[in-house]
């Protein structure tokens, strides 16, 4: 008997095969055009592109996520993860990246054909859905973070959540299917950010209204089915403790990301507690409250030559930048979390994350202990990251949300360009390895290259590259073991064992009145000018020496000839997303009209395609209130990534209730 090709065939799935072409039609439409976009890596952000680079790094090398600091459990895993299999796929990432989203569209109108029969209809969804603007957005789509990935799980979750939603009670096999892949996807979700628990709120109202059907049609299996629910959860909690017990063996931190863990959070909530004199928003741990529980706390007292020397001052400088602010005094904001976790480093608990909760924990008792015993003016008892509310912020909190409201509905931040990156060529090179990716350098990036060593003998030393205000410049630092000068010191009857992993790396734009900055334990540090004047040092107990002081210039690594055809795919893509942000806020508010109008039609109320508008409404509502809750309380937020995953569900929720209306007028049952 032959086998028939599929494209031979008359359907597919029980899709038609006009269908498919059209689908293959459209997706490849897509990736054409995206295609002309640029990787823009920055590989001077720390905390976000390079982390996730240096990740991936230690994955490939089977170190796990590599040697332990106080950034190396910050974040998630899955999206290093990510990068670090597509690198060894040899898959360029931004295309990738670009197929999943498109793979988590086709997932989705698999699923709901069920619901919807008119295969116009499903293609309509499946066209509006895989050019959402913010799917090729760039930033949030070309650089190497997280949020890349992020929208794609969203519908990738809501899409099994929607299918066990559709699923009968009358087959348990395919009910275990849907509910295995709902938990492997929710498990891959909750991994890669860390405020994953925003999606509940479209996945409770599907278990609550299956455990009712359960509860009415009660079959004869109905323990199978109760059990069949609860796995996505059990393979939640089986994955969250299995990445949980590697990082225990490797670090001695039982938890997935240290923002989580019970320690850090009792640390950071009792800061949290102390009450100010006068509050000030965005001010969650001033100089005062700061000089306050110094008096208090042993522990935390040795974070103030830290926080209060010239890393709090330069976190105070980058907060105020961010906030448009000309006062630098404070370190407002989130950015005091980061500043804070920077002097429990600095201040040499971070050699292993059994010492780093440690610390945490002791300085948790001590700082609850004065607020027990009225020595700290204080809010009852918290172990969070939240700060304790305060009335003032109501007003915060409707402008964020209607701001946040507004931002989604209207695509705003969009932007698609032929993107530019700066670093050093070294740094670039390792990242377009990595990613499959070529990366566009622009011309007018020269790059200073500073190679040397330095160590304290009793501790770590950190390095950075500032102006001649005392102002962070960007720069990419790269350790080395240093053996060779280990055994220099030997020989003269000092074994330094900090010495082994002394030498460096710097690359820097900043050429002219800028220093390396070398800071120790409990020392402010020496400052090193870059025009080659001082090449070694050993004040303040700090060892330092300038191998070589060198310029490097840096070429493109993309052809020219590409650059028309990029241009124009650019141009078509901004052509696209501006038909979106004309046509969305309209659209979205006759749905909105549409949806409260039907919901007071009972007939509606058991339409599964209403049902699961209503759930799309509700994640859109939950995710865009916890976007504006923590704009309103602790740092700006209301931006293209935070904001990314609503659109795809945003633009769900308009095309279902269109679609729903279109049956409601014409009369027409779908299946």
């Amino acid at each position: 008997m032959k086998i028939k090709p599929i494209f031979f065939k008359k359907s597919f799935l029980d899709l038609p095969m006009w269908f498919w072409l059209s689908i293959l039609f459209f997706s490849l439409a897509k990736i054409i055009l995206t295609n002309g976009q640029r990787l823009f890596p920055l590989p001077q952000a720390i905390h976000d592109d390079r982390l996730f680079i240096n990740l991936a790094n230690s994955l490939l090398k089977f170190d796990w996520l590599g040697h332990y600091n106080n950034l190396t459990l910050a974040k998630g895993p899955v999206y290093p993860m990510w990068i670090a299999f597509n690198s060894l796929l040899g898959f360029p990432l931004l295309l990738s990246q670009q197929i999943l989203y498109i793979l988590s569209v086709a997932f989705f109108i698999l699923v709901i054909r069920r619901a919807i029969s008119n295969q116009g209809l499903l293609l309509l969804i499946y066209v509006v859905l895989i050019f959402n603007p913010m799917s090729f957005c760039d930033g949030v789509t070309t650089r190497t973070i997280r949020e890349n990935i992020y929208p794609a799980l969203t519908l990738f979750i809501i899409s099994s959540a929607t299918g066990l939603f559709l699923s009968s009670r009358k087959h348990a096999k395919n009910t275990i299917i849907w509910s295995v892949s709902l938990g492997v996807l929710l498990s891959l979700f909750w991994l890669t950010r860390e405020e994953g628990i925003w999606i509940l709120s479209f996945l409770v109202p599907v278990l609550l209204y299956l455990l009712y059907a359960l509860y009415k049609e009660k079959p004869h299996n109905w323990r199978s089915f109760l059990l069949i629910y609860t796995l996505p959860f059990l393979i939640l909690f089986f994955s969250t403790t299995l990445i949980s017990t590697i990082n225990y063996y490797k670090y001695g931190i039982f938890s997935v990301v240290e923002f989580k863990n019970k320690n850090f959070l009792d640390a950071y909530g009792s800061l949290m507690r102390v009450k100010d004199k006068k509050w000030e928003h965005y001010l969650l741990v001033s100089r005062e409250k700061r000089n306050m529980i110094y008096e208090v706390s042993p522990t935390f007292a040795k974070l103030q030559p830290f926080l209060e020397g010239n890393l709090g001052n330069n976190w105070a400088k980058n907060a105020a930048q961010n906030l448009n602010l000309s006062n630098t005094d404070e370190i407002r904001g989130g950015w005091f979390m980061w500043a804070f976790r920077d002097a429990v480093s600095m201040a040499g608990y971070y050699k292993n994350g059994k010492s780093a909760m440690n610390f945490y924990k002791q300085l948790a008792q001590e700082i609850n202990l004065a607020c027990e015993e009225k020595k700290l003016d204080c809010f009852p008892r918290r172990s969070t990251m939240a700060p304790s509310w305060n009335n003032n912020y109501i007003d915060f909190l409707i402008n964020s949300t209607k701001n946040s409201i507004i931002y989604t509905a209207t695509f705003d931040g969009f932007m698609a360009m032929l993107s530019e990156t700066k670093g050093n060529k070294k740094d670039l090179d390792m990242i377009s390895k990595l990613t499959n990716e070529p990366v566009y350098i622009s011309e007018k990036n020269p790059a200073l290259k500073i190679s040397g060593w330095a160590f304290q003998p009793d501790g770590p030393v950190s390095l950075s590259i500032k102006n001649k205000d005392d102002q962070l410049e960007p720069f990419t630092f790269t350790p080395q073991k240093s053996q060779d000068v280990y055994e220099s010191f030997s020989k003269q009857g000092n074994n330094f064992e900090q010495a082994k992993n002394a030498r460096f790396e710097i690359f820097t734009d900043c050429e002219s009145n800028c220093y390396l900055s070398v800071k120790g334990q409990g020392v402010n540090g020496e400052k090193i000018p870059l025009d080659g004047t001082i090449k070694s040092s050993s004040a303040q107990g700090i060892y330092i020496n300038i191998d070589k002081i060198k310029k490097e210039a840096l070429k493109n690594s993309l052809p020219d000839v590409s650059d028309k055809f990029a241009a124009l795919k650019i141009r078509i893509l901004n052509i696209i997303a501006s038909i979106y942000i004309r046509i969305t806020p309209v659209s979205l508010f006759f749905a909105f009209i549409i949806f409260t109008f039907l919901s007071f039609k009972k007939s509606s109320w058991l339409n599964p395609i209403y049902l699961i508008s209503a759930m799309l409404l509700l994640a859109v509502a939950t995710r865009i209130f916890l976007i504006a809750l923590i704009d309103a309380t602790s740092f700006p937020t209301i931006m293209s990534g935070y904001l990314s995953p609503v659109h795809p569900i945003m633009l769900l929720f308009i095309s279902l209730i269109f679609i729903l209306f279109y049956n409601y007028i014409f009369k027409k049952d779908e299946r």
